[in-house]
């Protein structure tokens, strides 16, 4: 045995393995949205999330690296070290370390995860967004009669033809990026 001790949430073999139905999933889908809404969770950490349901086996195995989290996520290798821990803390996501013995000698090979449902009724629908996203919605929503006298002089000084068209296409997908953002 080798001089290092390890932690009591370690284990020798394959790790925890939870069948997860279709029903289970969106539960879990649900939690994990509501704490990111409630910002208990990061955006990024809110990503793992999603990247560690997508890559949940039908067995109830998931192991994936680091790496592996990052890529589904879209994110790096670090913001997955960051986001990790705060899947557990709100009571998303159990971790097991997964040990091997060669030799006389322990050592960790990867960690097991586990996403954990809670032991109440499913979460209700999503609520509405807080008042105050509501009003930034509303606004963005209202913007247009904001810019449009704004672009008005534009045409007096003789821009190119179709110039209009691609303004209110970059007004739309600047709107569209603030929405997605405050949700």
């Amino acid at each position: 045995m080798s001089g290092r001790r390890f932690h009591h949430l370690s284990e020798h073999g394959p790790g925890p393995r939870r069948r997860l139905d279709r029903q289970q999933r969106l539960d879990w889908r649900l939690r994990a949205e509501k704490s990111f809404l409630a910002r208990e969770i990061t955006e990024v950490a809110w990503r793992v999330a999603r990247a560690l349901e997508r890559l949940l086996g039908p067995d109830g195995q998931l192991d994936p690296s680091y790496e592996t989290l990052a890529a589904v996520a879209d994110v790096s290798r670090r913001s997955v070290s960051r986001a990790l821990p705060q899947l557990y803390a709100v009571g998303l996501l159990r971790k097991t370390r997964r040990l091997v013995t060669e030799g006389g000698n322990t050592r960790q090979t990867s960690n097991a995860y586990e996403l954990l449902l809670p032991a109440g009724p499913p979460p209700a629908a999503l609520p509405l967004p807080a008042p105050r996203v509501q009003r930034a919605i509303s606004f963005l929503d209202s913007s247009s009669a904001i810019v449009a006298p704004l672009v008005a002089p534009a045409v007096s000084i003789g821009l190119p033809p179709g110039w209009e068209a691609r303004v209110a296409a970059k007004i739309a997908a600047e709107k569209q990026q603030r929405r997605a953002r405050l949700l």
